[in-house]
């Protein structure tokens, strides 16, 4: 027997959906003059998405690298299903407390998203020196 998980979609957002995002894309556009151009992924295309942050794998000291200190982990992002999100996408997202106070900011790349019948899920790598 199949379940129907798209009927409990909204609430699922309105419940765990206290994160927002933003999406970039490097995409290629032909100018006025035509001449192909790559946009900025780094300007978005979609701004303030509704979504949940939750941490896939942490940053582990690395003693070998002490004075560098690099972050890297990885974010798995759930979203709505309509949600145009893209493997390569550059992605800033604010994890946020329930009353839309901003915890963190991450950025970092989408990996290849996974469609479900309520959400759409995707792993983020974030790489970052402090």
């Amino acid at each position: 027997m199949a379940f129907d998980f798209s009927i409990i979609q909204e609430t699922l957002s309105d419940v765990f959906d206290s994160d927002i995002m933003s999406i970039g894309r490097k995409m290629t556009v032909t100018d006025p003059d035509g001449f192909e151009m790559e946009t900025d992924p780094t300007i978005p295309l979609y701004e303030n998405i509704p979504c949940h942050v939750s941490f896939k794998t942490q940053d582990n000291p690395d003693v070998a690298n002490d004075s560098t200190r690099p972050v890297i982990m990885s974010l798995e992002i759930y979203c709505d299903p309509m949600t145009d999100i893209q493997n390569g996408d550059y992605i800033k997202v604010q994890k946020r407390k329930a009353d839309g106070t901003v915890l963190e900011e991450y950025t970092g790349i989408a990996g290849e998203p996974e469609q479900y019948q309520s959400r759409t899920v995707f792993s983020m790598g974030v790489s970052k020196w402090t």
